[in-house]
């Protein structure tokens, strides 16, 4: 084997050393894993709710003043479920919680199944409940949206 070639091969088994760590070093270093924190999900049982009218009945009940603060001179609320913790009834008093003058009514992506509460909003002139599992609309008349 010629200088050049003993050289070569010096080098190259001088990168692979530097490239692997000695066999007692890959077992001192620990494993690490990611740990996420639990979220608010009690939203994804919904599909018990409609196999079984008591675990409907075990469903936590949240309303929209559960999920956010509701300001009672705003004339827009809006309050989207995609955030984990989701609203499963709009509240027969919401109407009593929000602003006589309110004119938009956003809550989109939750699990409500009944139009409650919106009787007597006068000035209402936006409801989206868009993403939600409402099986009929009710209080549209007598006062309540135009």
């Amino acid at each position: 084997m010629s200088d050049d070639e003993a050289k070569i091969q010096n080098e190259e088994e001088a990168l692979q050393e530097d490239a692997a760590p000695p066999p007692q070093q890959q077992q001192q270093q620990p494993q690490q894993r990611a740990v996420m924190a639990p979220l608010p999900l009690d939203w994804t049982r919904m599909n018990e709710c409609d196999a079984d009218a008591s675990a409907k009945d075990n469903m936590p009940i949240y309303h929209p003043w559960d999920v956010t603060a509701i300001d009672p001179t705003e004339t827009y609320l809006a309050v989207v479920g995609t955030h984990g913790q989701k609203i499963t009834r709009m509240g027969s008093d919401l109407s009593k919680r929000v602003s006589p003058q309110l004119t938009e009514l956003i809550l989109r992506s939750h699990l409500i199944r009944t139009m409650e509460g919106i009787a007597g909003m006068e000035h209402l002139e936006h409801l989206e409940l868009y993403d939600n599992m409402v099986d009929e609309l009710r209080e549209l008349d007598g006062g309540g949206g135009k």
